[in-house]
């Protein structure tokens, strides 16, 4: 829908997702039964890039499994191996996407302890890279 709109909306939309950047995780939820699908998944890419970081973790969940064929639906899991499909409606892999998500919490939780010991190690190489004080003015 976003290629629809005008183009001070889209700038408008653009602006609303800027709290995108402070996420710890983007879930692109789409509807798995939409004909144009594929052009859903590339508009939101065209807009997310440059709002957040490549390496911030993205899950792709395909909504609406329930309205697709069987053989539209391994084709999705062929096409896009690490999406998660569900049926908000028909409660179908919910708990698959909660143990994703989980798992992508452990994920950020490692890569925020790696960037706590990095500030540190970093703050104390600066610390004794200082040139010692004496009192007298320089």
């Amino acid at each position: 829908f976003i290629r629809k709109l005008p183009h001070h909306l889209v700038a408008s939309f653009r602006s609303t997702l800027g709290v995108v950047a402070q996420a710890d995780i983007v879930m692109h939820v789409v509807d798995a039964s939409a004909t144009d699908f594929n052009d859903h998944l590339k508009v939101t890419d065209a807009v997310l890039q440059g709002m957040v970081e490549d390496t911030l973790p993205r899950l792709l969940v395909l909504n609406k499994c329930d309205n697709i064929t069987d053989e539209t639906h391994e084709e999705l899991i062929r096409q896009f191996p690490h999406a998660v499909t569900i049926s908000a409606t028909e409660n179908i892999g919910i708990e698959t996407l909660k143990v994703r998500l989980l798992q992508e919490e452990d994920k950020w939780v490692d890569r925020q302890q790696a960037f706590q010991r990095k500030v540190e190690q970093e703050l104390l190489i600066a610390e004794n890279s200082w040139p010692e004080f004496d009192g007298e003015s320089v």
